[in-house]
Order: structure tokens, then C-alpha cells, then sequence
């Protein structure tokens, strides 16, 4: 038997779920990627659940902190709770992409032994648990724990950016790095990113070995120093250890890479090879430190390809060699009724059937990108996540029915349909990112301009916005009450923003 599972950007690692239908027994699962298949490793599929098992968690925590459990084995249905006598002291989101969970302690949490414990209800059978012990204290973990690089130990060039993962890190404030050369210790700027810690290398660094630690403040309490990790120094830019989110795309399809080395305001440029054709990605940005996306075009051909990326400072001519291969598998086109494979944060080009057009925004649209956050745009995608009035009125046209943090690699779907006169993005039980909730809603766009928002179940807990714009930076238009509207007409004519 053959599944397709989905891979997450992890270092080194691989994170999938054992398909339902799987019976007792023993099982060969192999890796495959553009480059080939790997060796076959023994996958013993036994007939009831193995407990939940805790790969790490700070074991010292303070009360309101913040913090990153990484687990084994957890479901889409596992429950996370946290207690402190068997009373409740804290929330934890479901358990996301590689068993990663983020928790929260309450405040009225009291300094002592506490529990997390993990539940699998099995439906009809004795639920599996699984008890992870910590303790609450006035005196905190230091900052980094369990501190690695991100996408391996880098090789980056001086005034470059590395990405440290580390948990416990969320809290911290006032992020100090050091990196030490022999007998000369260097200090430089760091800035935290949930759990992620991104380090600029000094431009008075030397080519060759060192190590990096970081600390951190919390509540104005300086903390200590985190143990040290090694890192290269390159005598030149360098872009290293390039992986891709996910390792299957469609043609039109954003690709989200991650590698050391990119900071948001670098220059970046990608190529890729593969199927007979060489072709320049398009729409390529630096969106986050360590993380650029780029679009393959929408006449891609089918088949493995290969892209490499290189990146130098913004403003500047220089730029570093060309990196490492990524292997990406293009599939063929999608169609409508069919799910559509997104990730969280994630757009796809879609052309319109021959013949539709859309009237918005002053132009007829032949094509819209929708994205996985409960919005569609024209021209181009945004790639901020975060609902806001500001991104609303600067960024691309857009038509928003349920703008929130959708993570549609979790659960749910998300496809189009259409006819002749009309075209549907339909979002289908898609939960919230950290959340467990699902949202169904539909936008219907009409060849006359008009466009619907139909909706079904929403379970959103917060950060939400309702609204079209035409974009390009438009001045604040104010709210608007789509109770009053006349729906039966349609909610906008593609004339006007609000």
C-alpha cells in the first residue's frame, strides 16, 4: 500500500500521519523527493494507540509564560491539558505540524510541581494519557533551550542573518548574542520571532569556526547565558541549507523556502531547471528571516525540478553564490472540485475558465490567487497572514469573506468550482493556526462584477476581518454594515472599497 504524506519543515526530520485505514502489522515506509527514493525503514503499526510521547518541554516555568511542546505520536484528536492539583492552570492550542504544541501557563498558576498531561480518547476504548511533569517557579528557564539551527549549522558571511530554534524563547525580551572566535568575543543584535531567534553576524568577524550563545531579559531579570552552538564563518555571502515547505507544487502555486541567510530586506533571486526548461521564478520576496517564497509559473510542466537561490543586502550589486539544489515535485494543474494543497500562509494562482472575467478594482481579471487565510487578491499575493484595515487598503486588490490566521495543512479544504457566469474559492472546515476550530465560508464572484460571501459554520476565536478593497493604498473608507446591504444584489459592484 502507497500514501502520499505530507513532510514538514523541520530540520532533519520528517513528520507524518499513519493513514486510518492502516491495519496491525509491519510496514516499509520510504522518503522520496526529486533526488530519488531513500533507504526503507520498519514502521510496526500496532492495533490501538501508543501513548504520546514528549520529545522536549521546559521543565522549569514561571506563571503567564509561554512556551513549546514537542511530542510523538499525538492526533488531530489528542487534548493537551495543564493542572496543578487537578486544577487547570493553562491552555494549549492542538497539536500542529510535528506534534508542536504551544501552551500557555495562567498567572494564578502557583509556584510547584504541575502536570501536562496528553489524552487520546479512542473512541469506546480506555483513553491513552501521557503525564509530563514541570515545575512553576519565580526563577524561569534560560532564555534558549534546547538551542539549534534552524535549517543546520549555517555557513553565512559577516552582516548575514542566522535563524536559532529554540523553545521558551516566546517571553524573552531584549535578545542579546555573543560569538566567540578563539579569545575574541563579539556581541551582536538578535530578534525573536515566536520561537525562532535570529542572530546578525558582526561585520568584524573572520572567516572560520565559532559559537554562538544568546540571553535574554524577562520582566527586566537578565538571565543566563544558553549553552553554545557552532557556526562557519564564510569569507563571502552564503545561502545555506535551502529546504522547501513543502516539496510538492502546482503550477501558479507559491513556494515557500527556508534557508540561512536571508534577512526581510535582501535581494533574492531563484532558478529553477527541470522537464526540458529553464525558467526564472516570478513574484520572488524575502518575507521573514531564513524564509522567501517565490510563484512557479503557471505553464510549468509536470515532473521533478530542481531550483537553487542566492541573496545579497538590499541596495547592493553583491550577491552570494548560487545554494544548494531544492527537489520539488510539479504536479499537474489543479481542477476545480478538487482540494487544493496549501499550507498555512500559502497563495495559488488560479486562471479563470476560458471566457470568465472578473470587473474589479478597474481592470477584468483573467486569473485571481486565493489564499489560505480567507482571501482572494488580484494581480499578486500578500504575504502578511494578519488582518489588518492598513494591508487591507496597501496591498493588492483584494475580496476578503473571512480574513483570519487559516492553517488548511491541519485539517479541512479548500477548492474551487465554477460555471459560466460565476466562480467560487470555498473554504471547508479550515481551523484557525494553533487552533482547533473549523470555518466554512465561500466567495461567489460574478463575470457583472458583483461577488457574494456565503458562510457556514464559523468557530474563529479572534482576528478576523470582513471586507474588499481595492487597493494600491486607498484612504480609510470607514466601516461599512453588510447587514444593510441588499445581498440579494450582491455585496459590491468591484467599484468601491470599504
Amino acid at each position: 500500500m502507497s500514501s502520499t504524506w505530507a513532510p514538514v519543515n523541520e530540520p532533519e526530520a520528517l513528520s507524518f500521519q499513519v493513514p486510518a485505514s492502516l491495519g496491525p502489522g509491519v510496514y516499509q515506509v520510504a522518503i522520496w523527493h526529486g533526488g530519488g527514493e531513500s533507504a526503507r525503514l520498519s514502521l510496526d503499526v500496532g492495533s490501538v494507540a501508543a501513548p504520546v510521547q514528549v520529545l522536549s518541554c521546559p521543565a522549569n516555568l514561571e506563571a503567564g509564560e509561554r512556551f513549546v511542546i514537542r511530542a510523538s505520536g499525538t492526533r488531530s484528536d489528542t487534548s493537551i491539558n495543564i493542572v496543578q492539583d487537578e486544577t487547570p492552570i493553562g491552555t494549549a492550542s492542538a497539536p500542529w505540524q510535528a506534534g508542536i504544541i504551544w501552551a500557555n501557563l495562567d498567572l494564578s498558576a502557583s509556584v510547584g510541581p504541575a502536570s501536562i498531561v496528553l489524552t487520546t480518547d479512542l473512541g469506546g476504548a480506555s483513553p491513552v494519557r501521557t503525564t509530563q511533569a514541570i515545575s512553576i517557579s519565580t526563577t524561569p528557564d534560560p532564555p534558549i533551550l534546547y538551542p539549534s539551527f534552524r535549517y543546520g549549522v549555517p555557513i553565512a558571511g559577516p552582516g548575514q542573518y542566522v535563524t536559532i530554534e529554540a523553545s521558551s524563547a516566546p517571553n524573552w525580551e531584549n535578545l542579546t548574542a555573543e560569538i566567540t572566535q578563539g579569545d575574541s568575543v563579539v556581541s551582536s543584535s538578535a530578534y525573536r520571532e515566536t520561537d525562532l531567534v535570529n542572530v546578525n553576524l558582526s561585520e568584524s568577524l573572520l572567516p572560520g569556526p565559532a559559537t554562538v550563545r544568546v540571553k535574554a531579559q524577562y520582566n527586566g531579570v537578565e538571565a543566563a547565558w544558553s549553552n553554545s552552538i557552532p557556526i562557519w564563518i564564510s569569507d563571502e555571502l552564503s545561502v545555506g541549507y535551502p529546504t522547501a515547505y513543502l516539496p510538492l507544487t502546482v503550477p501558479g502555486k507559491t513556494v515557500q523556502l527556508f534557508a540561512q541567510g536571508i534577512a526581510p530586506d535582501s535581494r533574492v533571486e531563484v532558478t529553477c531547471s527541470g522537464n526540458g526548461t529553464d525558467w526564472a521564478a516570478s513574484d520572488v520576496r524575502p518575507v521573514a528571516y531564513g524564509q522567501a517564497w517565490f510563484t512557479a509559473p503557471p505553464d510549468s510542466k509536470s515532473g521533478p525540478c530542481t531550483c537553487r537561490l542566492r541573496s545579497g543586502p538590499s541596495g547592493s550589486a553583491a550577491l552570494s553564490k548560487w545554494s544548494a539544489p531544492v527537489y520539488l515535485e510539479v504536479m499537474p494543474p489543479p481542477e476545480a472540485g478538487s482540494s487544493l494543497t496549501l499550507a498555512e500562509e500559502d497563495w495559488i494562482l488560479i486562471p479563470f475558465p476560458h471566457g470568465f472575467r472578473f470587473p474589479f478594482a478597474g481592470q477584468n481579471w483573467d486569473r485571481l490567487w486565493i489564499s489560505s487565510n480567507g482571501s482572494v487578491t488580484f494581480g499578486t499575493y500578500w504575504s502578511n497572514w494578519y488582518p489588518d484595515g492598513q494591508s487591507l487598503r496597501d496591498g493588492p486588490a483584494r475580496i476578503a469573506p473571512l480574513w483570519a490566521d487559516l492553517d488548511p495543512s491541519w485539517n479541512g479544504s479548500i477548492r474551487f468550482e465554477h460555471s459560466g457566469t460565476w466562480f467560487d474559492a470555498i473554504y471547508e472546515e479550515v481551523p484557525q493556526y494553533e487552533y482547533g476550530n473549523r470555518n466554512t465560508v465561500r466567495v461567489r464572484l460574478f463575470s457583472d462584477g458583483r461577488f457574494d460571501f456565503i458562510y457556514g459554520d464559523v468557530q474563529l476565536e479572534d482576528q478576523l476581518l470582513v471586507g474588499f478593497s481595492q487597493g494600491g493604498g486607498l484612504g480609510d473608507p470607514g466601516e461599512t454594515d453588510f447587514s444593510s446591504l441588499d445581498l440579494t444584489r450582491g455585496i459590491g459592484t468591484g467599484t468601491e472599497s470599504s
